[in-house]
C-alpha cells in the first residue's frame, strides 16, 4: 500500500496505490516510524527525562533477564544491545497487524546474540523498544506528532502502531496542546 501527496501552493494532488483503496487508508509504515520514534525519544532526552546510559529496564521493568539488565538506551539506538534484527514471529505479527505492546512482550523474551555493548549488529528490535520508551511520556510523544503529522497530512499517529487507547489519549492531548501552541 502507498499514498502519494503532492502540494504546491494551494494545489494538492493525492492518489492511492497498491492495496490502499483510499488516500485516507491506514497501513503499516514500517521503517518510516523509526525516525519518528527516535525523534520522540530524543525530545525526552532534551527535556532531561533520561540519560543515554540509563538502562532500558528503567522504562520497561520486565527487561531484566540475564544480560538484558545491562542494555542501555544508547545500546538500543546504536545497535549494540545484542538483540537480533527481528523477532522470529515477525512475519506472523505483521500479518495480524499486532500492536507495539505485543512486539515488546516478545522482545523481552528473545535471546540475545551477544553481550550488550561488545558488538554492533543492526536490529530493528532496539528501535521498537525505543518507541516503547518514548511512549512512557505521552505528552512528549504527542508534542512530536503535533509537529510531524500536519506536514505529512496525518491527522493522528498510525493506530496500527500505537493502538486505539493510546491513539485516543494522544489525540486528546494533541487537541489541548494545539489550542495552547497554535493560538
Amino acid at each position: 500500500a502507498a499514498v502519494l501527496y503532492v502540494r504546491h501552493g494551494k494545489s494538492l494532488f493525492a492518489k492511492s496505490f497498491g492495496t490502499s483503496k483510499s488516500v485516507d487508508d491506514l497501513f503499516l509504515l514500517a521503517s518510516i516510524s523509526k525516525p519518528m520514534s527516535v525523534a520522540a525519544l530524543m525530545t525526552l532526552y532534551d527535556q532531561g527525562k533520561f540519560r543515554l546510559d540509563d538502562p532500558v529496564k528503567k522504562f520497561i521493568p520486565e527487561f531484566t533477564e540475564g544480560d538484558r539488565k545491562d542494555i542501555t538506551i544508547k545500546d538500543i539506538l546504536c545497535h549494540t544491545s545484542g538483540l537480533p534484527d527481528q523477532l522470529p514471529e515477525n512475519v506472523e505479527l505483521r500479518k495480524r497487524h499486532e500492536l507495539l505492546e505485543e512486539f515488546v512482550k516478545l522482545a523481552i523474551k528473545t535471546p540475545l546474540l551477544f553481550k550488550p555493548g561488545t558488538e554492533q549488529k543492526y536490529q530493528s528490535m532496539g528501535l521498537l523498544l525505543a518507541s516503547e520508551v518514548a511512549l512512557s511520556d505521552l505528552t512528549s510523544f504527542s508534542i512530536l506528532f503535533l509537529c510531524v503529522c500536519p506536514p505529512l497530512f496525518l491527522r493522528a499517529p498510525p493506530p496500527a502502531l500505537f493502538g486505539p487507547t493510546l491513539l485516543a489519549a494522544s489525540t486528546t492531548i494533541l487537541d489541548k496542546i494545539s489550542k495552547c501552541v497554535l493560538t
